[in-house]
């Protein structure tokens, strides 16, 4: 029973209206009147305690039941929306506090639908027992159940299950080149999209952004602008030592400006990019499903020369970097030519054909150590420096001339910089009177005007210790091989490319025999038909 503030007033009026019959406070003793007092006060708290506990009691446990009846219909609420079932009109509803409602539905259908969700989790539970056999171990090793029926898992145990597919990712198929044709999966995407499209060299140039959108619809769902930079980068000559797409338009420059937009910019492939495509129809690579399973695309490129070598590559993956350096074109096949004549080449043998890495814009490589540690454990430092030399104008004084930069340094940066350092070294750099850019067309030209009487090697030497015209490059020959990535030195990648180049051989010529027997086998059947001509042409009449 429920006792609100009204009931209780009623009971205190009445005990009032009790008082007004007794007899007068006179007629009795003092002490008969305190007791009496005394057990009426204590007779009415206990009242009003009780009531207030009971109160308690019936708000807590309406509040259980709300709880209770909460849980089981949203966990029944997805078994109601595939069943349709009508829950039955006669539910009870109480609402307490006018702010509490519980629902009491059919216990028969509540209770079938609770049993089925045990067996549903119960099923699903000794699935994940039966087939889990990932690293993190079994489903009772993964996660722990609660005692509202609910999963939780440790926060360390998500980070590891989570990282490890994610660094996969980032280093398969983002990051990392394949050893086989030197090209990250955006690379080759581009490459095999442009092929499809037809966009040869001995075909005009087709704007960016439809090679863009190609290879977004059909192999790399990602955002336009990544593919877009990817595409320009194949494209710019100070940046790989044997373009990949030849450009038409703004691609940027060597002083960090960046490409025009793609809606402005055109592109087609460059010729030496259609020897990393030859004989892909002739099934000579593997082949998987694209994003979504409507299409093939090749895991690697058929790579008729070793192109992870020639253009070399950069990347930073999840735990790990690569960053080969580029070389030359010839160097590198007379490399391939000497490793198959010789399988057991030594690294000084190899170094006398393929003598270093060769920048694409130039500079100077100092010493050779850095180089063999790099060849020779996949790992190093290479010391490389403008290419710089000192004329005099007419006038008599000198002028400090670069002629080509370091790998990858940004000009117009490098000439700010030596601008500072005039302003902050002012009594080692005062002979210096004038910083032009004279680089055109026809090639680079940075010139370092100096006063008469100034010591020019002695300037020279102090702007290649203090600027990028001198600048240290580390090589770290991280690949993807055998399905994961390997740092390499010089003769494992030839040996990885070579037995690559044999695999794509041999199918290329198993396609070509099947076709040729098939050919064969119709000529065959031709020059049985022209030796019966005549029966032929009575069997068609």
């Amino acid at each position: 029973m429920i006792f609100d503030e009204r009931d209780l007033e009623q009971e205190e009026s009445n005990e009032d209206m009790k008082k007004k019959h007794k007899p007068h406070s006179d007629q009795l003793g003092l002490e008969d009147m305190i007791k009496t007092s005394k057990e009426q006060d204590n007779k009415k708290s206990s009242k009003i305690t009780k009531n207030k506990e009971d109160e308690k009691d019936t708000i807590a446990k309406a509040k259980k039941d709300v709880k209770q009846t909460k849980n089981i219909k949203e966990r029944t609420s997805s078994q109601e929306k595939s069943s349709k079932k009508d829950i039955k009109e006669d539910e009870k509803i109480i609402i307490i506090d006018k702010n509490l409602s519980m629902v009491d539905t059919n216990e028969n259908l509540v209770q079938e639908d609770v049993d089925d969700e045990d067996e549903t989790l119960n099923s699903k539970y000794e699935e994940w027992n039966t087939n889990e056999t990932s690293s993190s171990g079994k489903f009772e090793d993964t996660f722990t159940i609660d005692s509202d029926g609910s999963y939780t898992k440790d926060i360390s145990k998500v980070y590891h299950d989570s990282m490890i597919p994610y660094s996969e990712y980032v280093i398969l198929d983002r990051a990392i080149p394949r050893v086989e044709d030197g090209l990250k999966p955006v690379q080759r995407r581009i490459l095999y999209s442009m092929w499809e499209l037809g966009v040869t060299p001995d075909k005009p140039y087709k704007k960016s952004a439809k090679t863009v959108g190609d290879v977004i619809a059909n192999y790399h769902p990602h955002g336009d602008s990544s593919i877009y930079n990817a595409m320009v980068h194949m494209a710019q000559k100070f940046n790989m030592r044997e373009i990949l797409i030849d450009g038409h338009g703004n691609f940027g420059s060597v002083d960090g400006d960046g490409a025009a937009a793609m809606r402005y910019t055109e592109a087609k492939l460059a010729p030496l990019s259609l020897e990393l495509l030859r004989d892909i129809e002739k099934n000579t690579v593997r082949w998987a499903k694209n994003y979504d399973d409507s299409k093939d695309e090749p895991e690697m490129l058929p790579s008729r020369f070793p192109n992870i070598l020639v253009n070399g590559s950069t990347g930073i993956a999840v735990g790990l970097a690569t960053n080969i350096p580029p070389h030359n074109l010839g160097e590198c096949i007379d490399g391939c030519c000497s490793y198959i004549d010789n399988p057991n080449i030594s690294l000084d043998e190899i170094m006398k054909v393929l003598k270093g890495p060769d920048f694409p814009t130039g500079a100077i490589i100092l010493g050779l150590d850095g180089i063999r540690q790099a060849y020779e454990t996949g790992k190093g430092k290479i010391i490389v420096r403008a290419k710089t030399h000192i004329e005099e104008d007419k006038g008599g004084k000198k002028i400090i001339v670069i002629d080509e930069f370091p790998y990858q340094v940004n000009k117009s940066q490098t000439l700010l910089k030596i601008a500072e350092l005039k302003e902050k070294y002012k009594d080692i750099l005062a002979p210096i009177s004038d910083i032009r850019d004279e680089s055109d067309r026809q090639g680079i030209r940075a010139v370092v005007c100096l006063k008469k009487d100034a010591d020019a090697e002695m300037i020279r030497n102090f702007l290649f210790k203090y600027t990028d015209l001198q600048t240290t490059i580390g090589v770290n020959m991280v690949a993807i091989a055998d399905g994961k990535p390997r740092q390499m030195g010089l003769l494992q990648i030839l040996k990885y490319y070579i037995d690559y180049q044999r695999d794509v051989v041999l199918k290329r010529t198993k396609y070509d025999l099947e076709a040729a027997e098939e050919r064969a086998n119709i000529l065959e059947g031709l020059l049985i038909a022209i030796q019966n001509i005549d029966e032929v042409i009575h069997i068609i009449k």
